[in-house]
C-alpha cells in the first residue's frame, strides 16, 4: 500500500512539473515525455538465411533482421545486420550483397542491394548495418547471398547469380 502511494505521489509531482513548465513557457512537459515515449518504433525479428555458394571467399557469420512495425504491426522498415569473414587468399576492399524479401512459399517481394566498403585481410572480419523503408507486408523471410566481391588489386569475384543477370536476354 506505502509503495502504491509513493508512485501516485511521484507522479502527480511529474504532472505538476510539467504543467507549470508549460504555464512558464517551456515547449516541453511530461505528457509530451510520454507521447514521445509511445512513438519508439515496435521490433519484431525476421527468420535470415544466408544462401552461400561454391567458391565464395566470403562467409557470413551471423545475420540478423528486426522490421520496425506501426502500431498496426504493419512493416515500416528492415533493420539488417550481418558480420562476415574473408576465408579468401585476397585482401578485399568492397562487397556487394543482395537481400531478398520473402513470403511462405519463397517468392520474391523485394530485393535490396547492399554494398560494404571495408578492407578486409585474408582472415579477417568486418561487420555493417543498413536501414531499408520498402518491405511488403507479406515478408515472412529475408536471404542474404554475396553478389560481387571488389579485391583490393581491382579484381572481383562475381556470383554465379550476377552472370545469370547480365547474360539473360532483355524482355521488353
Amino acid at each position: 500500500m506505502r509503495v502504491a502511494h509513493i508512485k501516485n505521489l511521484i507522479l502527480l509531482i511529474l504532472m505538476s512539473l510539467g504543467s507549470f513548465g508549460l504555464l512558464l513557457g517551456f515547449p516541453f512537459g511530461i505528457p509530451q515525455i510520454i507521447a514521445q515515449m509511445d512513438s519508439v518504433p515496435k521490433l519484431k525479428l525476421v527468420p535470415t538465411e544466408f544462401v552461400s555458394e561454391p567458391g565464395c571467399p566470403v562467409a557470413i557469420s551471423s545475420a540478423r533482421t528486426q522490421f520496425e512495425l506501426d502500431p498496426f504491426a504493419a512493416p515500416l522498415a528492415a533493420r539488417l545486420y550481418i558480420e562476415y569473414s574473408n576465408n579468401g587468399e585476397k585482401p578485399i576492399s568492397a562487397v556487394k550483397f543482395r537481400v531478398r524479401f520473402t513470403d511462405e512459399s519463397g517468392h520474391d517481394l523485394g530485393t535490396l542491394h547492399a554494398g560494404h566498403v571495408a578492407q578486409i585481410a585474408p582472415g579477417g572480419s568486418s561487420s555493417e548495418k543498413w536501414r531499408h523503408e520498402k518491405v511488403n507486408p507479406k515478408t515472412t523471410e529475408v536471404k542474404i547471398r554475396v553478389l560481387v566481391i571488389r579485391y583490393r588489386d581491382g579484381s572481383t569475384w562475381q556470383s554465379s547469380k550476377t552472370q545469370q543477370v547480365i547474360t539473360a536476354p532483355e524482355s521488353h
